[in-house]
């Protein structure tokens, strides 16, 4: 008697493959909130992309070794990185939108760090020797620049359940 051919089933691929229409939805939203020309802007928006994802919690066991298993924990590192907490640059609660009065940045060039909001009022104001505006945009536009490492992933997870 012949036996029918073995079919393995992997249940990381059969999960993944149905989180595909999610995963492209998510590289068009944060393509566009990296094309906003205002970098505050666009951090809000990209923090407003990322933070549902980080709400989810890890796509895959910890344990989980297999080469998708590593891109799925590469890509919530990065959620995970661009996630809420209390004391970060997202300082929103879980399911809260991410707004110019929560989104903080500073700590850099000897300025404090204060909420997006606070930035926008000391636009054309200088000290340590240029616009703290212009530091702040700065920093917001490269940390925006985690959104191709998140497209990275995300077209690599692609490649491998094709």
């Amino acid at each position: 008697m012949l036996f029918p051919k073995t079919i393995t089933v992997n249940p990381l691929v059969n999960t993944t493959r149905t989180l595909l229409p999610e995963l492209k939805k998510l590289k068009e939203e944060i393509a566009w909130a990296m094309s906003i020309s205002d970098p505050l802007t666009g951090l809000v928006a990209f923090f407003n992309i990322t933070s549902p994802w980080h709400d989810r919690g890890p796509l895959v066991s910890w344990h989980d070794e297999s080469d998708l298993g590593k891109s799925l924990k590469k890509f919530y590192a990065i959620i995970s990185n661009a996630g809420r907490c209390s004391i970060g640059w997202n300082r929103t609660k879980a399911g809260e939108l991410a707004t110019e009065d929560n989104v903080f940045l500073g700590n850099i060039d000897g300025l404090f760090t204060k909420p997006i909001s606070f930035w926008r009022t000391r636009k054309g104001q200088s000290g340590m020797g240029r616009p703290a505006f212009e530091v702040v945009s700065e920093q917001a536009h490269a940390y925006m620049q985690n959104g191709h490492t998140i497209i990275d992933i995300i077209n690599e997870i692609e490649d491998m359940i094709a």
